[in-house]
């Protein structure tokens, strides 16, 4: 078979556009979480890739798009595709059912775009329960959701299952990644419970609203591979599903902004951000089957519902730590079910007769049926992957303890990698703190006691010394109750009271901790 080159070179280039999105949902979230939260947070995310490309290569990919392994199409033969065999670079891929050729590229060019489709699903998750999922039990999970709920939906709707063959449509993965992803967030939200008092008491707190500015925008560069890619081909549908992308993100960014702006009285970067993804979620199930127009609407609505279910899990008590279920899961889902109501109309039903300006002829065309079995689907698959993932961490945690302990809390990072993201001023090298001390000590004392009359001569020499120490402290905490921890410190390291530690906290109530801390 001989394929256009330009398709296989589009599809080449959206199947980089996407991976692009996983390191850009890292920074998203990592700039959302606490700053000792936040290599945890990237590492969830990053991981992903390594593991999930395994798994598709070996057998996933066969779970999802081989031939039916079951008379009602729920999963695919798992030993079809496995290893990548008979996955051609040359021809599509014919399971033998309803549809024949599914792809409409080369069969291992099909492959590669679907998995980073399945790369970025589970991480999606992460935001919800940041601060309580352990990294090792993560990785089981992940395996294991992989393959209980996101092989089955993605079967059922792109592997010409059974809901496929009833007439639901998911262009992108409004139901299959963003629904998924979005319910079981809530799920492993309600098990795994709220995050210990002291970690949450801003619930908005952001740590770095440059990060998710950058994710932001890497997230919304891949979003035009993730929707136009899922054309297969460098043609009109692409071309609407780009513009459809940037319209419905564009709409919703400025609507989620200016409602948080009179909500708050001031403009916020953040906001801005987090309805630019509300928008690029909703429209994702949508994007190559409705007009410009319908997107712009679909898009200044994505923002007053996703932030309502936002409002709602808040006042319910739900602890959602970057709202994925209101952002992901409910945008994901509205967009899935607008489509039997936004699609074009019937005139648009025969794809070989049917006039130019239709989206994507011979696809959905809008009706109570179309929009009743759009609902039903993102019901089922709502409850299912709730269901399903309480199932998976019930038994789970039979087995591993998911949630970290308080005291790992203190700094996840540290416990998890013995990494951190920042060298943070609070952490003093103890090397350095006891020869800085040693030459201060009786300096700091006599400014604390004031019954010295060079105080002030000797202050001008002891606050350098202090200064490159500690560079978060006031010239005035210098020589107050933080300078007396100092000194109680230094005190120990020179009696080996504290032998093997590394550093110090000096910020709060901590004053040190265990050897290692950077």
């Amino acid at each position: 078979m001989t394929w256009d080159s330009g398709d296989v070179a589009f599809m080449i280039v959206c199947t980089g556009l996407v991976q692009f999105m996983t390191p850009g949902l890292a920074f998203f979230y990592s700039g959302l979480v606490r700053e000792k939260t936040m290599l945890t947070m990237v590492a969830q995310n990053f991981v992903s890739l390594g593991l999930t490309t395994l798994l598709w290569a070996t057998f996933l990919f066969s779970l999802c798009f081989g031939p039916h392994a079951d008379r009602w199409g729920i999963l695919g033969d798992p030993a079809t595709f496995a290893f990548m065999r008979n996955v051609s670079p040359v021809v599509g891929l014919d399971l033998g059912q309803a549809n024949g050729v599914v792809s409409e590229i080369p069969g291992l060019l099909f492959a590669a775009f679907q998995l980073k489709f399945a790369v970025i699903t589970p991480a999606l998750m992460t935001g919800a329960f940041a601060d309580r999922f352990r990294f090792m039990p993560w990785l089981i999970f992940l395996c294991v959701w992989l393959i209980v709920v996101y092989a089955p939906w993605c079967h059922l709707i792109w592997g010409d299952g059974a809901l496929s063959q009833w007439g639901v449509v998911d262009f992108a993965g409004g139901i299959v990644i963003h629904t998924t992803a979005g319910f079981s967030a809530l799920a492993a939200v309600a098990f795994l419970g709220r995050r210990p008092h002291g970690v949450h008491d801003d619930p908005h707190h952001v740590h770095s609203v440059p990060l998710v500015f950058l994710g932001t925008a890497m997230l919304w560069f891949g979003w035009f591979g993730f929707n136009a890619g899922s054309a297969e081909a460098a043609d009109s549908v692409a071309t609407v599903a780009l513009w459809n992308t940037q319209i419905a993100a564009s709409s919703a960014m400025i609507v989620w902004g200016a409602l948080d702006w009179y909500k708050r009285g001031k403009p916020s970067v953040v906001s801005a951000c987090v309805g630019a993804v509300a928008g690029l979620a909703t429209i994702t199930p949508a994007a190559g089957y409705i007009q410009p127009s319908a997107a712009l609407l679909l898009g200044l609505l994505a923002a007053p519902v996703c932030m309502s279910c936002v409002h709602f899990l808040e006042y319910t008590h739900f602890d959602d730590a970057l709202d994925v279920w209101g952002v992901h899961g409910m945008g994901g889902a509205f967009g899935a079910i607008m489509v039997g109501l936004m699609a074009d109309g019937p005139e648009c039903a025969d794809a070989s007769v049917h006039p130019d300006w239709c989206v994507n002829p011979g696809t959905i065309t809008r009706s109570g049926t179309a929009f009743s079995r759009q609902l039903c689907a993102v019901c089922l698959c709502a409850l299912f992957s709730m269901a399903a993932t309480l199932l998976i961490l019930a038994l789970l945690s039979r087995v591993v303890v998911l949630s970290p302990d308080h005291h790992e809390l203190m700094d996840l990072d540290h416990h998890t990698f013995e990494e951190a993201a920042y060298k943070s001023p609070h952490y003093l090298n103890a090397d350095r703190l006891k020869e800085a001390l040693l030459d201060t000590e009786e300096r700091f004392h006599m400014q604390h006691d004031g019954s010295d009359s060079s105080t002030h001569a000797e202050e001008s020499t002891a606050i350098p010394k202090t200064s490159s120490l500690s560079p978060t402290l006031s010239p005035d905490d210098r020589f107050g109750p933080e300078h007396e921890r100092l000194v109680q410190t230094a005190a120990q390291l020179m009696n080996g009271q504290l032998n093997g530690t590394t550093s110090i906290f000096v910020g709060g109530t901590h004053t040190h901790y265990p050897a290692g801390v950077v």
